[in-house]
Parts: structure tokens; C-alpha cells; sequence
């Protein structure tokens, strides 16, 4: 409803505009449409994932974004304004799930209270999951893998890493109190490796 056929375009995979507004999933979005830019854009098999800003506000598709399936009605059938972001002008994402501006990082646009902004690392996604780390801890996910430090922790391939004291497997999600972090080392990217006594 309400658009001018005659400058009507289409500008990406759900979004358009005429010359007056911006439209997405075939709703008028509430924004600063000169302003407004994409910044994220990601198409999968079963769902579209987009993040746009304009000088105020920071928009995400929300119903693909946190995996709703089904027909929009209501609150969710445009883009939605995340009210959360502090410095829409900064934002950028750094993969799928983390995300920073120039105050936090954030995971699922929500900032994440424990992590410390300055050592924040992303370190790859793999095995359904993804890893970041900092000079505290590491995360799976936006979750904080227990008892591991985050200061000495390295990531030895997408299978194994390790801290001062434990070996970690990122296939499993857990630590492997039986291996002998001080000798252990990833032999190959296939999920090998060996410590002092055994072969993995």
C-alpha cells in the first residue's frame, strides 16, 4: 500500500523503495531512508538475515535473525529497530552471532557484560558453534566455557586448544582432563594429536 509505482524499485533480496519510501518484506520501514545502509546481508537455504543502520537506529530482519519460522504478522513483519545498540554508527558485525560498536560487544545484539572489549577475539566458527575468546575467558556461542583461561588459552586448529593446565576439544565442547595439556600438540586438521603418553 502507498507506493509510487512509478519510481518503484526493487533493491535487494526483500528490500525496495520508491523515491518518498523503504519497503521490506512489503512493509514500510520507519527510518531515515537517505541515511540508510546495509551493513550485513546474508542469504542461507531456508532463511535471509539483514542488519541495515541509519543516523539514528540500528534495524535487523528479527524474525530470520533469531530463527522464527512461519508468516510475519504484527510486531516483527519489518525490520525492527534495536533499541540496545548504543552507537549505531559504529556497529559493525563480526560474524553471525558477535558484534561490536565503539562502547561493546555484543552477542545477539545484546552487550555482553562479561566480555572484555579491548582482548575480544573471534576465533572461527565450526562444528555448529561459534568461538571467541578473551584474556579471560572463551565463549561458545555467547556462553562461557567453564574453567578454562582465557589469557593462556590458543586455538591449536578448529579441533583442539588448550590453556596453561587443560586441552580442550571444540567438536565436543568440553575439556579433556585425561591429556596432558603441557605435551599435547594437534597433529593434523583432521582432529588428530598426541601428548607425552598417548595418541589421539
Amino acid at each position: 500500500q502507498n507506493i509510487d509505482l512509478a519510481s518503484f524499485k526493487v533493491r535487494s533480496y526483500k528490500l525496495a523503495e520508491d523515491d518518498h519510501t523503504l519497503f521490506f518484506n512489503g512493509y514500510s520501514v520507519k527510518c531515515d531512508k537517505a541515511s540508510f545502509e546495509i551493513i550485513y546481508e546474508k542469504q542461507r537455504d531456508y532463511s535471509f538475515e539483514l542488519v541495515a543502520r541509519d543516523t539514528d537506529h540500528l534495524y535487523v530482519d528479527q524474525w530470520t535473525k533469531f530463527g522464527k519460522p512461519g508468516i510475519r504478522t504484527g510486531y516483527d513483519k519489518t525490520l525492527t529497530i534495536m533499541k540496545k545498540v548504543a552507537d549505531p554508527s559504529s556497529f559493525e558485525m563480526i560474524s553471525d552471532l558477535w558484534a561490536k560498536d565503539s562502547t561493546s560487544i555484543y552477542s545477539n545484539f545484546t552487550p555482553s557484560n562479561e566480555v572484555d572489549m579491548p582482548s575480544f577475539q573471534f576465533l572461527f566458527e565450526a562444528h555448529y558453534a561459534e568461538w571467541a575468546v578473551d584474556k579471560n575467558l572463551l565463549y561458545h556461542g555467547g556462553e562461557i566455557v567453564k574453567d578454562i583461561d582465557g589469557g593462556t588459552f590458543k586455538a591449536l586448529n578448529t579441533f583442539w586448544g588448550k590453556d596453561a593446565h587443560s586441552v580442550f576439544s571444540f567438536t565436543t565442547g568440553r575439556i579433556r582432563s585425561k591429556i596432558d595439556a603441557q605435551s599435547f600438540e594437534a597433529t593434523d586438521d583432521k582432529g588428530g594429536g598426541h601428548d607425552k603418553d598417548n595418541i589421539y
